[in-house]
C-alpha cells in the first residue's frame, strides 16, 4: 500500500515565542503533515499569507497586530501568562483563537494545534462561524451579558433557530471557565433531582455511592438548561434557591452545601403560558428571565441571511463536489417556511440535496421528497378552490372562475418545468406576454394570491 502523502502546513511565530521548531516539525510529520516554521520579529499582513497557524508572544502584542494578522486566514493564537476574561473576549471578537499558558510544553503548543485542524471550524472566530445577521447578533448580546452582573440568560424560539448554536458560542466565550449542559427532556423525571445535585449513599436504591451532581460541576461557571420546561416541580424549587442564595442540597442530605453557579436556559415552549398553567414557577421564570433572547425563525429571517446560509450549508459540502443552484431550486427555498425545523431542516435540506448529485448543479429534481409532499401545505398552497364550485351555496363570477384556472395552469407548470419566466410561461399558454401579466396583475389585485407566493411560481419581479 502506498503511504498517504503529508499535507504541508506552514506556522509563522511573532516575538520571543518559546517553542523548539524542530519539535514542532517531528509532532506534525508523526501525524502525517509536513510543518515549515518561520520567525518573525516585525511583519505585515503580506508575511501572513498562505499561513495556517501564527503564535503570537503575548509580551508586546498589541490589539494592532492582531487586526493585521486576522486579516489572513490563519488560526491565530498568543502564548503567554493568562488573560483576564474581558480582555480575552476582546480578543476573540478580534479572531483569535486561544491564549495558551507562557509555560506550555512545545509538545502541548503541537498537540493543541492538531486539534484545531481536527475540528474543522476554527473554534474563536465565532462573528465567521455565526452565519448570518441572526446569530451574530446573538453572539454579541451574549458578550454584552458576560461583561455584565447578568446571573441567567434565557433563550426563546422555534426548534432549530439556533439555540444550542448560542450556548456553544456561551460555552467559548467563558473560557477558561466552563459550561456545563444537560437535556431536561432526556432525563427522566425521578433522576433530574439526582443528576443536578447528587446524592447521597443510600439516598435511593441505586445510589451505591456519593455522587456530585451537574450543578457541582459548573461550580464557578455557567449550567445550561436546555428544554427548561420539562423541569419537575420540586427541581423547580430547589434551583430557585440556588439563584436566590446559592445553596442547594444532595438528594438525601440535609446539610446545605454551597456553589456560585450562573444559568443559561432555553425552551421552544412559551414559559408564561406554562406559569399560567400552574406548570411552571412564576418566582423562577422571573429569576431566569434577566436577559431574554429572542431566536426569530427562519420565515421571519430577511432573504439575505436564508441567502448566506445557503452558501454556507453548501460550502460545508463541498468535500464532493463544487455546486450550483437554479433559479427555481433557489426560490423554493427562500419561499419556504421552514416551519418544521428552520435551520436545521435547512440544513438537512441541503444534505440531501447534495447527496444525490456529487457535483454540479442542483435542480428541483435534487430537492428531497419530504419538502416536495410539503409544498402544498403551507405558504407554496395556491388558493384554487375549483373543487368547492359546484357545492350548494357556492357562487362564483366567471372571471373568477377563469383565474382559478389560470392559478391551476400555473401549478401545473411549476410541477413539469420548475418556476418560469413570464415569456416562458405565455408561450405555453399560447397567450402574449403583456396579456399574461396584465392576467397575473389582476390575480395579485383580486386578493387570489400574495405577490411573494406568484412569484415563487413565475418570474413577475423585473418582467
Amino acid at each position: 500500500m502506498q503511504p498517504q502523502e503529508q499535507r504541508s502546513l506552514s506556522l509563522a511565530c511573532i516575538g520571543t515565542v518559546g517553542v523548539d521548531a524542530k519539535v514542532l516539525r517531528t509532532c506534525f510529520a508523526a501525524a502525517n503533515y509536513r510543518l515549515s516554521v518561520e520567525k518573525f520579529c516585525s511583519f505585515n499582513s503580506k508575511s501572513l499569507q498562505g499561513k495556517d497557524f501564527v503564535l503570537f508572544a503575548a509580551e508586546g502584542c498589541d490589539a494592532d497586530m492582531v487586526a493585521v494578522a486576522a486579516t489572513s486566514d490563519a488560526w491565530l493564537i498568543i502564548v503567554g501568562e493568562q488573560i483576564e476574561l474581558e480582555a480575552l473576549l476582546t480578543l476573540i471578537q478580534q479572531g483569535v483563537a486561544d491564549v495558551l499558558p507562557s509555560d506550555s510544553s512545545t509538545e502541548a503548543i503541537a498537540t493543541y494545534l492538531l486539534s484545531l485542524l481536527a475540528s474543522k471550524v476554527n473554534p474563536a472566530n465565532l462573528y465567521r462561524a455565526a452565519i448570518g445577521e441572526t446569530m451574530q447578533g446573538v453572539v454579541s448580546e451574549i458578550e454584552s451579558a458576560l461583561q455584565s452582573e447578568i446571573r441567567a440568560i434565557h433563550l426563546h424560539g422555534e426548534t432549530g433557530t439556533g439555540k444550542e448554536v448560542a450556548a456553544q458560542a456561551l460555552a467559548h466565550l467563558v473560557r477558561p471557565n466552563k459550561l456545563v449542559s444537560i437535556n431536561c427532556a432526556a432525563i427522566q423525571v425521578s433522576l433530574q433531582a439526582s443528576l443536578l445535585f447528587g446524592h447521597r449513599r443510600g439516598a435511593f436504591t441505586d445510589a451505591t455511592e456519593d455522587r456530585a451532581g451537574l450543578i457541582a460541576q459548573a461550580d464557578g461557571g455557567w449550567l445550561f438548561l436546555d428544554e427548561l420546561a420539562c423541569l419537575h416541580a420540586d427541581v423547580q424549587a430547589a434551583l430557585l434557591r440556588i439563584l436566590e442564595n446559592g445553596e442547594y442540597m444532595r438528594v438525601g442530605e440535609s446539610r446545605p452545601r454551597h456553589v456560585d453557579v450562573k444559568i443559561l436556559s432555553a425552551t421552544n415552549k412559551p414559559i408564561p403560558a406554562c406559569v399560567e398553567e400552574g406548570q411552571f414557577r412564576g418566582d423562577l421564570w422571573q429569576r431566569l428571565r434577566e436577559m431574554e433572547i429572542y431566536l426569530p425563525p427562519l420565515r421571519a429571517r430577511r432573504t439575505a441571511e436564508i441567502k448566506e446560509l445557503i452558501a454556507h450549508f453548501l460550502q460545508d459540502a463541498q468535500g464532493t463536489g463544487s455546486y450550483r443552484m437554479s433559479s427555481s431550486a433557489a426560490a423554493i427555498l427562500l419561499g419556504y417556511d421552514w416551519s418544521g425545523g428552520n435551520v436545521r431542516e435547512l440544513r438537512n435540506c441541503l444534505r440531501s440535496m447534495t447527496s444525490k448529485d456529487s457535483a454540479g448543479m442542483l435542480t428541483v429534481r435534487s430537492l428531497p421528497s419530504w419538502l416536495l409532499k410539503n409544498l402544498h401545505r403551507r405558504k407554496y398552497q395556491l388558493d384554487i378552490r375549483g373543487a368547492h364550485i359546484f357545492q350548494e351555496g357556492y357562487s362564483a363570477s366567471f372571471a373568477v372562475l377563469t383565474q382559478m384556472l389560470l392559478l391551476k395552469c400555473i401549478e401545473e407548470n411549476f410541477q413539469r418545468y420548475g418556476r418560469s419566466s413570464v415569456r416562458q410561461l405565455a408561450k405555453r399558454l399560447s397567450l402574449a406576454p403583456n396579456t399574461l401579466a396584465r392576467k397575473l396583475n389582476s390575480l395579485v389585485d383580486s386578493n387570489q394570491v400574495s405577490r411573494a407566493q406568484l412569484n415563487t411560481y413565475v418570474r413577475i419581479q423585473g418582467n
